[in-house]
C-alpha cells in the first residue's frame, strides 16, 4: 500500500512591493549616497556593466518565477555591504525571500570579482605612476614612492577550521587583508585571506606582489622607486621603512621617520574609509573562506568606485563592459620571487633621509623635535 504524503502548504508572509521602484528611485544624491554608500552616477555604472555581464554568462532560458531584476539586486547587495544588517532584514526591506538575498549578493559578488577586480584596482603605470609619484612628494617631499602598503584586520566570526589560527594579537578572529594604495587613498593591490595570527611580513613574503618584483621590476617601480611601510616590514630596495628608534636617532633620521609616517597615512585613512563606508567588514560573518575573500575585495573595489569622479565613472563604464562583453580579464599575478640585499637598501634609506633633510626647512624639524608645542617656529 503506497501512502502519499501531502506536500506542505508554505504560510503566507507579507513582504514590502516596489521598494527600489517606488522608494529608492525617489530619493536625491544625499540618500542614495547615505544609503547605500555610492553616487547615483556608480550605481548607474554598476547596474550597467553588471548587466551586461549576467546577459553574457547566461546560457540557457529561465523558467519559474520572473527574475529578480539587476537593478533589485544591485541595490540588495550594496544595502548588504553597507550594513550589518542579516538576509532576514533584508529580505523584508526588498520584498524578496532570505535565500533570494543570498543568491542575489552572491551573485553580484562573483561578476565584481571575477569582471572588474583587474579593472578598478591596478597597479600604476605610465601616466598614472607619474602622477602618484608626485601625489606622495607633494605630501612631505618623499621622492620617488609608488605607494604606501600595510595590512588590515578583517574581523571574522569564529571559523570551524583551525580557530586558534586566526586569533590576532587583539585577541579577536580576524583574517588579514594587504593593501597598496596612491596618494588619493585608491587601492592599487589587495590580498587577502590569510588567518589573523601571521605577521605582516610573512604576508607580504607569500604575496603575488613580493613574487613580482625582480620578474617586472622595470614595470612595477619605474625609475627606481618604492613602497614605504612600517617596521613590520622588511627594508628592501623596493620598500622603504622607517629607522628604528633606540633613542639615538639623528636629526636627519628623525626628520625621515616624521615625514615617512606622514606619507605611510595614506594607506591607514584608506582602510579607515573602507571599514567606515562598508560595515560589512566590521564583523565579516560568512562561513566559506572563498567567498569571505571575495566580499573584502569586492568591498576594495567599491572603495575604488567611491573615488572616482563623475567623468571617470563615465569612462570607466565604457571600458568595463568593453572587458565584459570581450571576456577579458587581466592577470597580474604570475610572478617569481626576488633576494635583495640589505645593504644597499640601507643605502637607498640613508640617501633618501640626506636628501630630505637638506631640502625640509627649519620650521618641519622644529616640529619633529618639539611636538609637545602647540605654535610652530616660523620658518627661516
Amino acid at each position: 500500500m503506497m501512502c502519499l504524503l501531502k506536500p506542505e502548504v508554505r504560510q503566507w508572509r507579507p513582504k514590502i512591493t516596489g521598494y527600489v521602484e517606488e522608494v529608492v528611485s525617489q530619493f536625491n544624491a544625499a540618500d542614495i549616497q547615505r544609503m547605500f554608500r555610492l553616487s547615483w552616477a556608480a550605481c548607474d555604472m554598476l547596474i550597467k556593466v553588471i548587466s551586461a555581464a549576467v546577459e553574457r554568462r547566461q546560457t540557457g532560458h529561465a523558467r519559474g518565477k520572473p527574475a529578480v531584476s539587476v537593478e533589485k539586486k544591485v541595490f540588495m547587495f550594496l544595502y548588504y555591504m553597507g550594513t550589518q544588517a542579516s538576509d532576514y532584514d533584508i529580505a523584508h526591506r526588498f520584498g524578496v525571500s532570505d535565500s533570494t538575498v543570498f543568491h542575489c549578493v552572491n551573485d553580484i559578488v562573483k561578476v565584481l570579482y571575477e569582471d572588474m577586480q583587474s579593472v578598478f584596482i591596478r597597479w600604476p603605470t605610465g601616466e598614472y605612476a607619474e602622477r602618484v609619484i608626485e601625489g606622495f612628494r607633494d605630501k612631505q617631499g618623499i621622492e620617488g614612492v609608488i605607494g604606501a602598503i600595510d595590512g588590515s584586520h578583517i574581523r571574522i566570526a569564529c571559523p570551524h577550521e583551525d580557530p586558534a589560527d586566526y586569533v590576532n594579537r587583539k585577541n579577536y578572529h580576524s583574517i588579514i587583508l594587504q593593501a597598496v594604495c596612491d596618494h588619493n587613498m585608491s587601492f592599487t593591490d589587495v590580498h587577502v585571506g590569510w588567518p589573523g595570527s601571521v605577521h605582516d611580513a610573512r604576508v607580504f613574503r607569500n604575496s603575488p606582489l613580493q613574487q613580482a618584483v625582480l620578474q617586472h621590476v622595470d614595470s612595477i617601480f619605474p625609475g627606481g622607486s618604492f613602497l614605504i611601510g612600517d617596521a613590520a616590514y622588511p627594508l628592501t630596495g623596493y620598500m622603504i621603512t622607517p629607522f628604528k628608534d633606540t633613542g639615538t636617532l639623528t636629526r636627519e633620521k628623525t626628520v625621515f621617520n616624521f615625514c615617512h609616517s606622514s606619507t605611510r597615512m595614506a594607506i591607514e585613512r584608506a582602510f579607515g574609509l573602507l571599514k567606515g563606508r562598508f560595515r560589512r567588514l566590521q564583523m565579516l560573518n560568512v562561513v566559506c573562506p572563498r567567498r569571505r575573500c571575495q566580499v573584502v575585495v569586492v568591498a576594495c573595489i567599491l572603495h575604488n568606485i567611491c573615488l572616482l569622479s563623475p567623468e571617470e565613472i563615465s569612462s570607466h563604464a565604457d571600458e568595463v563592459q568593453t572587458l565584459i562583453l570581450e571576456g577579458m580579464t587581466e592577470e597580474v599575478n604570475n610572478y617569481q620571487s626576488y633576494e635583495h640585499v640589505s645593504t644597499d637598501a640601507a643605502m637607498k634609506r640613508a640617501r633618501i633621509a640626506e636628501d630630505l633633510s637638506g631640502s625640509m626647512c627649519k620650521c618641519i624639524t622644529c616640529c619633529v623635535y618639539h611636538v609637545q608645542y602647540s605654535t610652530l617656529c616660523e620658518a627661516v
